[in-house]
Parts: C-alpha cells; structure tokens; sequence
C-alpha cells in the first residue's frame, strides 16, 4: 500500500513540473513575441508602427507576463523540493491558491488604474 502512494505521488509531483514548465515555456513565448513585434501599416501612403510600448494594455500584459514567470519558476522549485520532502506538496497547494486570490486582486487593481489614469 505504500508503494502505490508512493508512486501515486510521484505521478502528481511530475504532472506539476511538466504544467509548470509549460506555463513558463508560453509565457516567456508570449512575452518575447509581444516585446519583439513590430507592425508597420501603411494608409493612404503614410506609413505607421506600431510597437508594444504604445498601448498600455500591452505593456500591462508584458508586466504580467513577467509576473508569472517568475512565480512559475519559485513554484518550480518548490516542487522539485517536495519530491524528497513530503510535506512541501500540501504547502505548495496552498501558496498556489494564494497566489492565484493576491494576483487576480492585483490584476483587477492595475486594470483599474490603467483604465481612469493612463
């Protein structure tokens, strides 16, 4: 009996980093493409760019890019330490439910600021 928790919570801890590797392999991707494109429009002869620093919704996209990369990666290496601790994977639960309350309030809070001052 054991041995089947044993590797029952191997599999949970594998299927977390794999997520999370995930998570930041496309938000990196994401915020790359988004901080490198540029678009050139032209209307009537005049030639437009267009950039990411130009809208404040894009750069807030980029911030919250950021953001997630780098909890992805503290939430990374907390579950390669649960592998040899036990302990950590209810800890890591909880820090991810957390995360996820404190950044979505954060989000909405900037939204908000982007929205009336910019």
């Amino acid at each position: 009996m054991g041995d089947s928790v044993g590797k029952r919570t191997l599999m949970n801890l594998k299927v977390q980093v794999s997520m999370r590797v995930l998570t930041l392999g496309a938000a990196l991707a994401s915020m790359g493409l988004m901080i490198t494109n540029r678009e050139v429009a032209s209307v009537y002869g005049i030639a437009f760019e267009a950039k990411y620093s130009d809208s404040s919704a894009f750069r807030y996209l980029v911030f919250a890019y950021i953001a997630i990369s780098a909890v992805t990666l503290f939430t990374l290496a907390w579950a390669c330490l649960a592998v040899r601790r036990g302990g950590f994977i209810f800890a890591l639960f909880f820090f991810d439910l957390v995360i996820i309350f404190y950044m979505n309030n954060i989000y909405i809070y900037i939204y908000i600021y982007i929205c009336i001052f910019l």
